[in-house]
């Protein structure tokens, strides 16, 4: 039996997998147990401060980049820019769903598939040590 796709239009299907993704990354940085933070975050620090960070970290340079440009604290800046890429992302798998033709329900149990992935889960709570201080809760409000 041939399922044929409901029309729902695209930039709303977008909104609503950003949405999804807004809601689970509040929900792992609100309940999720802290971790530590891994190697990585100190090479990706060292990076922000202008350092040279070791080899494959070094050639990573854009989220620095970009949290350098926030005018708040590293970690607020690290924070902000993580749980918004895990919230487009949420928006993106919800639209390449939906563009391979697929039902709509599939798109938002994609998104919800990916809000509660491992990936997801992990860095939502490494970044909620930066959101931590409420600096970085205002660009999310």
């Amino acid at each position: 039996m041939k399922v044929t796709p409901i029309p729902f239009p695209s930039s709303r299907l977008f909104l609503l997998g950003c949405l999804l993704g807004g809601f689970f990354a509040a929900w792992w940085t609100i309940t999720g147990e802290s971790w530590e933070v891994l190697a990585d975050g100190r090479q990706y620090l060292m990076m922000y401060q202008g350092e040279i960070a070791a080899s494959p970290y070094g050639y990573r340079v854009l989220v620095p980049f970009l949290a350098r440009l926030l005018p708040m604290s590293p970690q607020a800046g690290f924070a902000v820019v993580t749980i918004s890429c895990l919230i487009l992302t949420s928006g993106v798998i919800a639209l390449y769903v939906t563009h391979s033709r697929s039902p709509w329900f599939t798109s938002i149990t994609m998104c919800t598939l990916w809000g509660m992935s491992f990936p997801f889960v992990y860095l939502a709570i490494v970044a909620a040590a930066g959101l931590s201080g409420g600096e970085a809760l205002r660009w999310f409000a």
